[in-house]
This record gives structure tokens, sequence and C-alpha cells, in this order.
């Protein structure tokens, strides 16, 4: 079996376990992190290293990378209560007695970011 074909039968392993311990298809699983770039960044690319780990170990690295990758994938709506639009905000000058110290406060709670109480 040349190292291709090692790496390629890897992969295959690799995406049936991360299907099996998130109870999802496999085929699900490889359209997720070949999205991410996973199956070329991290499967064929580290798999001298990984390959080397427990079944585990490989499974719960991947899920990490998945679900990181995921998240970062996501754009968030935050709010700020202002009246005015804040398009840069300089946050060392903010009062110091605020209830967390200096910054810029936001959340993703319109309601909250509206109501004076917030």
């Amino acid at each position: 079996m040349t190292l291709e074909e090692k790496k390629m039968e890897f992969v295959v392993f690799c995406i049936e376990n991360v299907a099996e311990q998130l109870n999802e298809l496999p085929e699900n699983i490889y359209s997720r992190l070949n999205n991410l770039g996973l199956i070329d960044d991290l499967l064929f690319d580290c798999y001298e290293v990984l390959h080397t780990q427990s079944k585990q170990h490989i499974t719960e690295d991947i899920i990490l990378a998945l679900k990181t990758g995921e998240r970062r994938n996501k754009s968030m709506i935050v709010y700020h209560g202002s009246t005015l639009c804040v398009e840069n905000p300089l946050v060392g000058v903010c009062r110091d007695n605020l209830d967390f110290g200096k910054g810029f406060y936001l959340t993703d709670i319109c309601e909250q970011a509206i109501s004076p109480n917030g």
C-alpha cells in the first residue's frame, strides 16, 4: 500500500469515527470537514503525527477542530446601548468605575442594549 493509500484509509477511518461519536452520517462529517479545509489541512497534512495517536485522541482532536472552525465561520450580531452609531470605540478613554472595569460593553440581546437598566 502506498503512503497516499494509507492516508486515504486514515481519512476514512477518522470520518467514520467522528460520525459515530457525534451520531451523524459520515457524509455529513465529510462535508463539514471539507468545507473547513480540515481534510487536507489536518487529516492529510498531519497524518504522520495523528496516525500514531489513539482512536479516542484522534476523534477528540478532530471534533475540537471541527467545532472551533465552525464557530469561527459564524457571524454574530451584537448590540451596544448607545443612541449613536459607534464605529471605532475608544476603550482606553472609558470610565474606570464601570461594573467590569474599562471596556466597550456588547450584548447579543437586543432588549438588554435598549433597556435603561441594561
